[in-house]
């Protein structure tokens, strides 16, 4: 028996050793404990080797007095033993029903945004969860189910953040054993025996006949999925570069720009990535990466009021549609914005530079900024004021779909005279004659402010 628990809290501790390092006994531990035999082991072999631990259960309010129950367990295993203990009685059912969210999906998120708050409040460097391989093993089944990916077909990861699972090589059967042998009281939590819930009716149906029939299948499944594990971490490594490298972000949303990806394999894993986080469904995810590789511009893809266009070989996010006021801006000296560019106006003599245009002190005593509409044209300088499209200028400028949202078209006694730092009209002044001198840079190389518009 004693060489059992021994053996027990041997791999324990070279899990931790391994995962965590040699500082594994100077840290602080949060351990998650619902009062089942999984976290209930976890506790157990947590004081065993001797670790600076703090308690946290959560009392759903799901099952009345059973999880009553469940809470009174932990309080006197921890009161028995002397450590702390925290306990946070939810109203699950509220939250699921105000945030749309599952009971399953409600009660995870409360907890893991409660363990943050305990992990913050009191100098934790971890939190220890009591999920072990057969848990592994049916969160395979269900991503597979649901027709997961590379990330959903690893199981649950060792670590994530600063979540640290480290009985994940432990079975059941070996846990059960092991609170047995060390006198340790658990409880079962009955709603895991009802075969409603798909991850019940794996665990309880469909997995004994599969371990029945393929004897050694649980180490083979682990292994498996760690060689995936292996395989996603060296891939989502290389694509988290990648993106760090490509993504620009604006007060509009953010672009991905994919020109001169040197891997052209990368693009749909960064593509996917990208726009999982972003919670895009998988087929728009798919769907995207087809546009991209075809070169096609302008399909569009929803997630709530946020939009994705795909452009050429650039995503444009956009936290909403674009839909910028026109106004109107007195000619004097100041200030201001408008989408993302930066604008001065004064009286000068300077001839203007490929930033500026210099307009005409006249009666008309302001200037409109807009952006682009159907039939715009300009009187090109430089062209002998022949009139061209500003949806031809666009496209020769390579613009992309947020950029043709945003940029702004100066009109002066209602000509249109700019297009800010593209074209300018036969309309405006070249000289060192006395004008009202306007600039404009974009707000990336402006840092001072000005009113926005």
């Amino acid at each position: 028996m004693k060489s059992f628990l021994n053996n027990i809290l041997h791999q324990f501790n070279r899990s931790m050793a391994e995962n965590i390092g040699e500082e594994v006994r100077f840290l602080r531990y949060l351990v998650a404990v619902s009062g089942g035999p999984d976290s209930m082991a976890l506790l157990k072999l947590c004081q065993m080797a001797n670790l600076d631990i703090i308690v946290a259960h959560c009392n759903f309010d799901l099952r009345g007095d059973d999880s009553d129950a469940d809470e009174n367990l932990v309080k006197l295993f921890c009161e028995d033993n002397d450590i702390m203990l925290f306990i946070r009685k939810f109203d699950t059912k509220s939250t699921a029903k105000e945030t749309g969210l599952s009971i399953q999906e409600a009660a995870r998120k409360l907890r893991y945004d409660w363990f943050d708050q305990l992990r913050n409040e009191h100098q934790i460097d971890y939190i220890l969860t009591g999920h072990q391989m057969e848990d592994q093993i049916e969160t395979f089944f269900i991503n597979l189910i649901r027709g997961s990916g590379p990330k959903g077909l690893r199981g649950i990861p060792l670590h994530n953040g600063k979540i640290f699972r480290p009985l994940l090589n432990f079975e059941k059967s070996t846990l059960l054993s092991f609170l047995e042998l060390s006198g340790v009281s658990f409880r079962i939590d009955k709603s895991n025996l009802e075969n409603k819930y798909r991850r019940n009716f794996l665990r309880n149906k469909i997995l004994p006949e599969l371990y029945s029939e393929f004897p050694g299948l649980k180490a083979k499944m682990t292994h498996v999925m760690d060689i995936q594990n292996e395989y996603f971490e060296y891939v989502d490594g290389r694509v988290k570069k990648e993106l760090e490298q490509r993504l620009i972000a604006n007060p509009y949303g953010t672009k991905l720009d994919l020109n001169n990806l040197e891997d052209k394999d990368l693009l749909p894993f960064i593509v996917k990535t990208w726009m999982y986080d972003l919670n895009f469904s998988i087929s728009d995810a798919e769907d995207m990466v087809r546009c991209l590789k075809e070169g096609r511009s302008g399909a569009k893809f929803f997630n709530n009021r946020a939009i994705a266009v795909s452009d050429r070989k650039k995503i444009i996010y956009l936290n909403e549609e674009i839909d910028l006021i026109p106004a109107v801006i007195d000619l004097e000296e100041g200030e201001f914005t408008f989408g993302n560019n930066y604008f001065t106006i004064k009286k000068s003599m300077k001839v203007p530079d490929i930033h500026e245009i210099k307009l005409t002190i006249s009666d008309d005593k302001s200037i409109m900024v807009r952006t682009r509409m159907d039939g715009d044209k300009i009187r090109s300088l430089g062209m002998g004021g022949q009139k061209q499209k500003l949806q031809d200028i666009y496209t020769n400028a390579k613009l992309d779909y947020m950029d043709k949202k945003v940029q702004p078209v100066v009109l002066y006694n209602n000509e249109i005279v700019w297009v800010a730092g593209i074209k300018k009209s036969i309309h405006t002044l070249t000289g060192k004659e006395e004008g009202w001198l306007i600039s404009s840079l974009p707000l990336t190389e402006y840092k001072g402010h000005g009113s926005n518009i």
